[in-house]
């Protein structure tokens, strides 16, 4: 905890103490409401302990609305309850409420027992207490003795050991609406084999007993329940649940019975039998509620999958037919949306003979579901089919299904339906020559409609013509003039599109004009920033037109290189672009490495060997020496390729928070960067040297492929075992860096303009020191650092979690002892370098290491922390500290040892 965080914990610990001394009820209760946010703000375990010690002691002497109130806090903040250090004294200060007279106070204290379960799991006075309050005669006690229950079921199989006799019983003697509270606590009983069959047992007996719809429903879920905690009994609650669809007519109970099905075989789809599929079909068959028939093939959707594939296409695929033929082409839009997508999953699974036996009988249906959908305007079956569309196509030929969404897409008038179809038609591969024209069409249709719809279509015509060819003048011309009707949002995100499909001239077009309508500075700079950029990539466009790179344009991409530079610094303070100038900054380096690469190149030309290389390589045991300039300058090359690809490599370890596409963008700078310093290599020591860097298992760049297949096979080294520079090696160096200066310019990544979640972590290290003073410690004792922190996420949370942490700590000397003094000079002088990684509880973290320092002196230790997401890649979150251990020792014969 840094001194500001400190600073704050304390404020709050005083507001805190001055809330509650507050002779007004009211002021109380807000301030202990406020400390809900508080525990999320500091949530170190000795903040925790103390702030809920004292909430302790005022639950113990407050009315009753401040106790509900503490109550609330303690709920919002489960998971740092496992943060109270002293838990038996704040569980004693609570505890004593439950002897009160007043039976609402005894039923808050019971409901505060209950939000602190999970860390009273074990504490069986605790558990008493709960289970005696449901002999209470107050109701509100009762009712809050079933929560607590509840609430300790689920954590604490201790509990549930001692509770389901006196459970049992309750349930056999309370009135229906607490036998309805008490039931679902049974599915929680699964800490034995014993236990789970008497619990079954008991919801079974009162199923036979019982038959309202209440009772059968609240039964029929728990059971379930229990099946899938406890992994057993699963084929019996099937025939149960099977039982009571066909058996009992009631609507809602059948409807239950569905959800149960659905949710215990999404859960075990291994028990599913040819059967089960065929009793369900005869089921549908018999219905006529849309709700029950859409409630079968949610089952059947929930439970597809490559285990389950056979039991689909039993006797010959007669299941699989049956929903292809029939419910696929069903007129309620829903049936018919769940079969096909129930068919496109199934068919995905089968092997390649059966595949292209019933490829062409789903796509038909998946085309007929989409034209159906947009004639009807349902968007939900307009998406489940597009969906669908979108997982065949890497499969089967979708050209026909593109000439439907493209008349579809010209045809309807609605434009959620036009939305749609323009989001699938990004995801497919689109001919440019086949639909750049209807998409031209389509938006001409649109000027003037919705600006949604027009910055969609556009998105898709600079998607389409990104792979093949630039956009032609006209096109431009035809975009540029639709897009004047826009606002300026909506031309932003069209610019944005462009330079993320490397567009660049439409790009420059619509960011000069941007340039004049913003408002702040800040966004002027960064528009600016882009509309250099893009001029860069324009000048770099033109500068691969001839058979050899024009220089004069390479300059002037630099240049406007480096006014997109110096405009995103300009806005770094106070704003987060470190990403944006670091990735900028770095594309400068790799363009004038490649610049200075051409002209080391030449020259091998213009600058020939001196007369005494030859005797100079001799002398010094290196061959190429004897090329004089050529050979320090290709040397220099190399270096400063492997010096760019190690600060790719520290850019990439940054990105936690990035999506998929920018963090392969990335690889694939890596990828290029390190080809470079391989093709270098090679020329310097006459093998081929070609290898993937140690973060890719596949090269993700065409071009490096195509320079590996051309690059010549035959080696350098003569027949007198010297290394030797040719020219052909010269050309085919020169040619390669050319091709990937120029060809194929990757486009800004996403992370440039938008991220997807923000991760950052604070850190406390102990013991902590003051400004200016170091810890001191003897040479002869040991110093416990002890590291913690908490995970915070803003945003979008759960794109890339944090699973694990990585804490490595080092310590180097900065100032020994006097060479003078009176020391042991048998203590040894080693750097610390440890690492340990721990798992996260609810987002928090601790460790601890045992350090000793025998060397008198100052010592420096370092603290970093990484994170590890689910495949166990590591990642730089900018997370450090540092503390200064001074070392000392006595003097042998000191004054106070006489």
């Amino acid at each position: 905890m840094n001194s500001d965080t400190e600073k704050d914990a304390n404020q709050s610990l005083i507001e805190l103490d001055k809330g509650l001394k507050s002779g007004n009820k009211g002021d109380q209760a807000e301030c202990v409401i406020s400390f809900a946010d508080v525990f999320n703000k500091h949530p170190f375990p000795i903040f925790i302990n103390s702030v809920c010690l004292k909430l302790s002691d005022c639950f113990n002497v407050s009315n009753n609305f401040v106790r509900l109130c503490i109550v609330r806090v303690l709920e919002e903040s489960h998971k740092h309850l496992d943060k109270i250090q002293n838990v038996d004294e704040f569980i004693a200060r609570i505890f004593q409420v439950v002897h009160s007279n007043d039976p609402v106070a005894r039923a808050v204290t019971i409901r505060c027992l209950a939000a602190c379960a999970p860390i009273l799991g074990k504490r069986k006075n605790v558990h008493h207490a709960v289970l005696e309050a449901l002999n209470s005669n107050d109701e509100v006690e009762v009712q809050a003795s079933i929560h607590a229950v509840t609430e300790f079921s689920k954590v604490s199989q201790v509990f549930n050991r001692g509770a389901i006799q006196l459970i049992a019983s309750k349930i056999e003697a309370a009135p229906v609406y607490m036998k309805l509270d008490l039931i679902p606590t049974l599915q929680y009983m699964d800490a034995s084999q014993e236990m789970t069959q008497q619990a079954r047992l008991i919801c079974e007996n009162l199923l036979d007993n019982y038959v309202a719809h209440d009772m059968v429903v609240t039964l029929l879920s728990t059971l379930t329940n229990l099946a899938c905690r406890s992994l057993s009994d699963i084929s019996e609650q099937l025939e149960l649940l099977f039982t009571w669809l066909k058996t009992d007519c009631r609507q809602s109970v059948q409807l239950s019975a569905l959800k149960n099905l659905k949710q215990l075989l999404k859960a075990s789809p291994h028990h599913l039998r040819p059967a089960h599929i065929q009793m369900l079909l005869k089921y549908e068959r018999s219905q006529e509620d849309a709700e029950c028939r859409a409630g079968v093939l949610e089952i059947m959707k929930a439970s597809v999958s490559s285990l389950t594939a056979n039991c689909f296409m039993a006797d010959g695929g007669c299941i699989f037919d049956i929903l292809l033929s029939t419910f696929a082409f069903d007129i309620n839009l829903q049936i018919a949306s769940l079969s096909v997508t129930i068919c496109c999953k199934l068919l995905l699974t089968l092997s390649a003979d059966e595949f292209n036996k019933h490829s062409d009988d789903v796509m038909m249906a998946v085309q007929s579901l989409i034209m159906s959908a947009v004639s009807q305007l349902d968007l939900p079956s307009l998406k489940e089919s597009l969906t669908c569309l979108k997982r065949l196509s890497n499969k089967v030929d979708t050209e026909h299904s593109l000439d439907v969404l493209l008349s579809l897409l010209k045809t309807t008038a609605n434009d959620d339906c036009r939305l749609l179809i323009c989001e699938a038609l990004m995801t497919l591969q689109l001919p440019p020559n086949v639909v750049f024209h209807d998409l031209l069409n389509a938006l001409v249709d649109c000027k003037g409609g919705n600006s949604r719809l027009v910055v969609m279509l556009c998105s898709v015509i600079l998607h389409t013509s990104m792979s093949y060819t630039e956009i032609g003048k006209s096109t431009m011309s035809v975009l540029s003039d639709l897009l004047t009707s826009l606002d300026s949002w909506s031309v932003y995100r069209v610019a944005r599109q462009a330079l993320r499909f490397a567009q660049y001239p439409l790009a420059v077009t619509l960011l000069d004009k941007l340039k004049h309508q913003v408002s702040s500075e800040g966004s002027l700079y960064f528009i600016t920033c882009l509309h250099s950029y893009a001029k860069s990539q324009v000048y770099l466009q033109q500068a691969q037109d001839g058979e050899q790179p024009d220089l004069e344009l390479l300059t002037k991409a630099m240049i406007s290189l480096t006014e997109s530079i110096r405009s995103i610094e300009t806005i770094v303070k106070g704003h987060d672009f470190t990403f944006h100038s670091t990735y900028l900054n770095l594309l400068y380096t790799e363009l004038s490495n490649h610049r200075r690469l051409q002209s080391v190149c030449n020259m091998f030309w213009s600058c020939p060997p001196p007369a005494m290389g030859k005797l100079e390589g001799a002398r010094t045991g290196d061959d190429l020496v004897r090329y004089g300039r050529l050979t320090e300058e290709l040397r220099k090359c190399c270096s400063e390729a492997h010096q760019l690809y190690t600060a790719y490599t520290r850019l990439q370890e940054s990105l936690l928070d990035a999506d998929s596409h920018t963090n392969s963008h990335m690889r694939r700078h890596m990828e290029r960067t390190f080809f470079v310093s391989q093709l270098l290599d090679t020329v310097l020591s006459g093998e081929r040297q070609f290898s993937l860097p140690t973060q890719s298992s596949h090269s993700e760049d065409l071009i490096v492929e195509s320079i590996k297949r051309t690059w010549p096979r035959s080696s350098s080294v003569s027949d007198s075992a010297e290394i030797s520079i040719t020219a052909e090696q010269i050309e085919n160096l020169k040619e390669a860096s050319c091709r990937l200066m120029l060809d194929n310019r990757l486009p800004l990544p996403r992370y440039f303009f938008q991220r997807l979640q923000t991760t950052s972590v604070t850190m406390n290290v102990t013991p902590q020191q003051k400004p200016g003073e170091s810890v001191l410690l003897h040479v002869h004792s040991y110093l416990t650092l002890s590291v913690e922190g908490i995970i915070n996420y803003s945003n979008c949370r759960g794109k890339r979690p944090v699973r694990k942490i990585c804490v490595s700590l080092s310590s180097q000397t900065q100032l020994a002892a006097p060479s003078g003094t009176d020391l042991d000079k048998s203590d040894p002088h080693e750097d610390i370098d440890l690492s340990n990684t721990v798992s996260l509880s609810n987002e928090y973290f601790n460790t601890e290491f045992l350090l000793s320092f025998p060397q008198p002196g100052q010592h420096t230790v370092k603290v970093v922390c990484q994170a590890l997401d689910a495949n166990g890649i590591k990642w730089d979150i900018n997370c450090s500290a540092e503390i200064l251990v001074k070392s000392y020792k006595e003097k042998k014969h000191s004054t106070y040892m006489k």
